[in-house]
Parts: C-alpha cells; structure tokens; sequence
C-alpha cells in the first residue's frame, strides 16, 4: 500500500504578511521578527519572518496521493531544519517524499520529508511521522 520513495510534484506557495501573523499570533510568539517588517529590517532581514514551524502549513498545499486513501491518520513526530530563515511574500516551491515505511504490530508509521526550495537550492526540510493504524 505505502512504497517509500513516493514523491509529490513540487507545488509553490508565498506566504502573505496576514497569514504569517496570525500564525504567530496563534503560537503567541514574542518576537517582533515576526510582525515588524522594520524590525526585522534592522536585524538584516529582507521582511517578516515566518515563524520556525509555519512549513507544517505547507502540507495543506500539497496533493499527497498516498495519504488519501487512508483514516485515521496520527501526527506522531516532527522535526525542522534550515539552511536560511523563510520570509513572507517569497516565492517557495515545496515537495513531500516517504522516505520510511515502519509497520509494527497494528501501527504503520509513515516517515516523510517536506522540501522547501528557493530559486537556487533547498534551504528547509521538515521530518514528519504519521501513524495509521492496520486493517
């Protein structure tokens, strides 16, 4: 049913000044890094930073083929990494791969890894488990 190495196309997405903050304002992020364009501006900043664990907000943009045929779905895990920060009103492209397929017992764990890229490079990826259970 799961074959690890199924990739999604790459899929773009921007992420607008509103959106960002009213994430930021859900997690109560301090920072104005993530509010004030001039506040991040003076930290060398080009805009508004999105907050670390916005990309878990990217999977909403992407079709996941093998995830549809399956219910209930347990978010288990989840890890970030950044080669550079991510900024509001810049262009993305982002894709989803199942790296791992885990089947213990009842329980299958899906290891899958978000690639966000630039213009240039991949600058992000986020690590994410999802638990279904067999049957």
């Amino acid at each position: 049913m799961f074959e690890e190495g199924l990739k999604t196309e790459k899929v773009e997405v921007i992420i607008s000044k509103h959106e960002a903050i009213q994430f930021a304002e859900a997690l109560r992020l301090d920072s104005p890094l993530f509010y004030d364009e001039e506040c991040a501006k003076s930290f060398s900043h080009p805009t508004v930073l999105l907050a670390p664990t916005y990309p878990v907000l990217f999977w909403k943009k992407v079709h996941i083929p093998w995830l549809k045929q399956i219910n209930p779905l347990i978010h288990a895990e989840q890890h970030f990494q950044y080669e550079k920060p991510l900024y509001i009103d810049t262009s993305y492209s982002v894709s989803i791969q199942l790296n791992r397929v885990i089947r213990k017992t009842t329980m299958t764990f899906l290891e899958h890894e978000l690639s966000i890229f630039d213009q240039v490079k991949k600058i992000a990826r986020s690590t994410t488990v999802i638990a279904t259970k067999e049957g």
